[in-house]
C-alpha cells in the first residue's frame, strides 16, 4: 500500500515538473582568443610572480602560479552542451533545479551577438545564474513564462560582467 502512494506522489510530482520550454545550449560563453591575448595575460603573470619572488613572497607567488595555471586550463576547456528546462515548478540548468521559492528576479539580457536568461538567486554565494539562449529560443517566450512566478528586473551589466568580457575570460 505504501508503494502505492508512493508511486501517485511520484506521478504527481512528474507532471508539475514537465519541461514547458526545453532547449540545449553551451555551459558558458567562449570567447576567441588571438596570441596577443596569451602574450598579454602570460606577461602580467610573469611581472607578477617576478615582483613577489624579488620582494621573497613566496606565498604569493605560489598563489599566482597556481591562479594562471587554472585560468590557463580554463580557458582552453571547451564549453560542453547543457539541458535548460523551465517546468511549472522552476528552473532546471545543468541537471540543477531552482525552485521559483529560490528565485529572487530575472532578466533578458542581448549582449553583442548572443543574448541570455539572468536568474538572481536567494542564495548569499550564488546569486547570479547566467544561462545562454539558443537561437532557437524566443526570449520573448522565456520571459512570459517566468514573468508567472518571478518578477522581471532590468539587467544591469556589473564590473565583473564588464572585466570578464574585457579580458576574454
Amino acid at each position: 500500500m505504501a508503494e502505492e502512494i508512493s508511486s501517485n506522489e511520484q506521478t504527481e510530482t512528474d507532471e508539475t515538473n514537465r519541461p514547458i520550454l526545453a532547449w540545449e545550449t553551451h555551459e558558458f560563453s567562449h570567447f576567441d582568443r588571438g596570441k596577443v591575448w596569451y602574450i598579454g595575460i602570460g606577461t602580467f603573470f610573469v611581472i607578477l610572480i617576478g615582483y613577489f619572488a624579488f620582494f621573497r613572497q613566496w606565498t604569493s607567488v605560489f598563489v599566482f602560479i597556481a591562479l594562471a595555471i587554472v585560468l590557463f586550463r580554463f580557458i582552453k576547456s571547451e564549453p560542453e552542451y547543457v539541458s535548460c528546462e523551465i517546468l511549472d515548478a522552476g528552473v532546471r540548468f545543468n541537471n540543477r533545479f531552482y525552485s521559483y521559492g529560490d528565485l529572487h528576479s530575472f532578466s533578458i539580457a542581448y549582449n553583442d551577438a548572443t543574448k541570455f536568461l539572468q536568474l538572481l538567486t536567494n542564495y548569499r554565494y550564488m546569486y547570479a545564474i547566467k544561462i545562454p539562449l539558443s537561437n532557437d529560443v524566443n526570449p520573448l517566450d522565456v520571459r512570459e513564462l517566468l514573468v508567472r512566478h518571478i518578477p522581471e528586473q532590468p539587467y544591469e551589466e556589473d564590473l565583473i560582467d564588464k572585466v570578464s568580457k574585457f579580458l576574454k575570460i
